[in-house]
């Protein structure tokens, strides 16, 4: 049986499916291509820090999640916890506030695809790619959320092999020059490089977010399934950063230089692995597809149930008679996302979906701790109320590190959130009080 966008009930049984899964929803590949030169540049070769305090900061986060996926086992992920545990229009606000996330980040991930899809074919114009990857990524979302899985965690798989491949080529020929190199890479050379490696995790805890999108399979999987594949899915990925990451930087004399690179992954396989360098480029490609197709059904689910409970125009919610997805909030995001592309620069969309993403954490995190306090089978005082107070700690210090635009963009797209907020609570409070995500 399969409810109203195609997700068939049961369909996930496999742990690692599951984890994978939600690895392919983040995929290295794509964001170490678009950020790790921009990095670069505030930390040195402490980037790799940047990646493994990053990685080590989302635990903080998916606790909350394990534990809240749990309780309430529906689809919906931050607006449902938030909902749930605290107040449905705060739930709402912070719902609607995460959609840059979806949003932006494809207009990103169109950035990245074209820059590298560019190297392989420099004759082609960049806005020619983007209108056709996005019609691309919309066609394959139309036909169905089994067919994304599918094709996600396969080219997931891919991807890694061929960044650990080329990680553990450069380090080999390197050799033993990496050995002396290394402990930078973990350590700031100066205590005064502290302060950019915060401000630069900040930018790399974009690349974990993915995790909390594994919610998503809850009605197709089971809630214990779903919980340890976040957990297993951000430790793979955390590996799979650290490794690529202390690879790729040996391609490049000095930080200096790799901080003015803007296509790293692709000189980096050129130094490394001569006329077999287009299979890194081919990396961040299939990375950058998986990223786009994860996002854009998410995000257009989310606008799809907003549609059908009133809160967005109806034809938004207008559903595929074949193959029972959300084909108008599709189209609409596709189109969108070249717009993205085209007008907003990367880093500014990558500091809005940063700055969104931790409010979000504070929510499902002070959500964890309130429910915790009433459900007598929420008693460990580790897991759900000092690992969510560390994490929101965190989430509030990360936030103050944020670029001004971050703050310029982030914080203009909350106040515009909080007044639509406040509109459909005094007109269309109804909408408003049905509105639930959880049952797309």
């Amino acid at each position: 049986m399969e409810n109203q966008v195609g997700l068939k009930k049961g369909a996930v049984n496999s742990i690692w499916y599951t984890a994978i899964y939600g690895c392919s929803l983040i995929s290295p590949g794509m964001c170490i291509g678009g950020i790790i030169g921009y990095v670069a540049g505030m930390t040195g070769l402490s980037l790799v820090l940047a990646m493994l305090l990053a990685g080590l900061i989302n635990y903080l986060w998916v606790v909350n999640y394990a534990n809240l996926v749990q309780k309430f086992p529906r689809c919906g992920c931050h607006y449902t916890y938030i909902r749930e545990g605290l107040n449905p229009s705060l739930g709402f606000l912070l719902g609607w506030g995460v959609l840059p996330v979806y949003i932006f980040a494809c207009g990103a991930h169109v950035i990245v695809f074209g820059g590298y899809f560019q190297s392989l074919f420099p004759q082609i114009p960049f806005f020619v790619i983007a209108v056709l990857y996005m019609v691309m990524i919309a066609a394959i979302s139309i036909r169905g959320i089994k067919l994304t899985t599918v094709i996600g965690v396969v080219l997931f798989s891919t991807e890694t092999l061929i960044l650990l491949a080329l990680s553990l080529t450069a380090i080999g020929v390197t050799w033993p020059t990496w050995t002396e190199i290394a402990p930078q890479m973990f350590w700031p050379h100066s205590p005064w490089t502290w302060g950019t490696v915060a401000i630069a995790t900040t930018v790399c805890v974009y690349n974990y977010i993915g995790f909390a999108s594994i919610t998503g399979l809850v009605e197709e999987s089971t809630p214990s399934l779903v919980s340890k594949g976040m957990y297993i899915s951000v430790a793979i990925v955390t590996v799979v950063y650290v490794i690529a990451s202390m690879g790729i930087v040996l391609a490049w004399p000095d930080a200096g230089s790799l901080a003015k690179e803007t296509e790293p992954l692709v000189n980096a396989g050129k130094v490394f692995w001569n006329k077999y360098w287009p299979f890194v480029t081919l990396a961040v490609l299939i990375s950058t597809t998986t990223c786009s197709l994860a996002c854009i059904n998410l995000g257009a689910r989310m606008m799809y149930d907003m549609s059908r409970d009133g809160c967005l125009p109806s034809w938004l919610g207008k559903i595929h008679p074949k193959y029972q997805t959300p084909w108008s909030a599709l189209v609409f995001s596709a189109f969108f996302y070249v717009i993205a592309a085209l007008w907003i620069p990367y880093i500014y969309q990558i500091e809005c979906i940063v700055f969104v993403m931790l409010l979000a954490y504070i929510g499902v995190a002070l959500a964890n701790i309130r429910v915790s306090w009433d459900d007598p089978s929420m008693k460990n005082t580790i897991l759900n109320k000092i690992l969510p107070a560390l994490g929101i700690v965190l989430s509030v210090y990360l936030l103050l590190q944020t670029s001004k635009m971050g703050l310029l963009l982030g914080g203009g797209w909350m106040v515009f959130s909080a007044l639509f907020t406040l509109y459909l609570y005094i007109f269309k409070r109804q909408s408003l009080e049905n509105l639930d995500i959880s049952e797309m």
